[in-house]
């Protein structure tokens, strides 16, 4: 105990507040401990506690540096937050907002692309002919029948019709199928349904 020489113990109570505050918050953000000799090891960030040294960790990092992401599925301060991402897409860290995989879209990817998109934010425009549908995700499409190959742009083969031509035509005396129904067309001179 350190009194004035008026006996006021002013002087102790400076003495104590100088002595506190070094303790507490005296150290730069960089070091800490007494006589702040330490310097921290904090990551991505993070502060530095002055007395012990231990780290706070921003949003979305984890790990006694703060070094890590949050684990898969779990985002924000400490990490305690479960991501609502749906289709595979991946939960950013530290916001929780989804980036979806390729074929999806929407706030949780929770929706295929529209007809006529696809791939990744569904940019890609679909070049499917003739009807045919896009895969979301791939590309590729699925020919109506009738049709075939990568964008649907072929007809059939002759003396074959329906989906992927897998249908022989059964049309007789050189009449003519349709690729898409099977229907025959009779040649002059010939009726009936093949």
């Amino acid at each position: 105990m350190i009194r004035t020489s008026d006996g006021s113990g002013s002087e102790e109570k400076r003495l104590s507040v100088l002595t506190w505050s070094c303790l507490s918050s005296g150290c730069e953000s960089d070091f800490w401990g007494p006589h702040c000799t330490n310097r921290c090891q904090c990551r991505n960030g993070a502060k530095c506690n002055p007395i012990t040294g231990a780290c706070v960790c921003t949003d979305g990092f984890q790990g006694w540096r703060c070094e890590e992401h949050c684990h898969h599925n779990l985002y924000g301060k400490d990490c305690m937050q479960e991501c609502q991402c749906l289709n595979g897409a991946t939960c950013h860290h530290q916001s929780g907002e989804c980036l979806c995989a390729p074929g999806y879209t929407g706030s949780f990817c929770e929706d295929p692309c529209p007809p006529g998109k696809h791939g990744s934010m569904c940019e890609q425009r679909c070049s499917c002919q003739n009807g045919g549908t896009c895969h979301h995700v791939t590309g590729e499409c699925c020919c109506p029948p009738g049709w075939m190959g990568p964008v649907c742009a072929q007809p059939c083969p002759f003396g074959w019709f329906g989906i992927n031509c897998s249908e022989e035509c059964a049309c007789r005396n050189g009449g003519l199928c349709d690729h898409i129904s099977g229907v025959c067309q009779c040649t002059a001179g010939y009726i009936g349904e093949r």
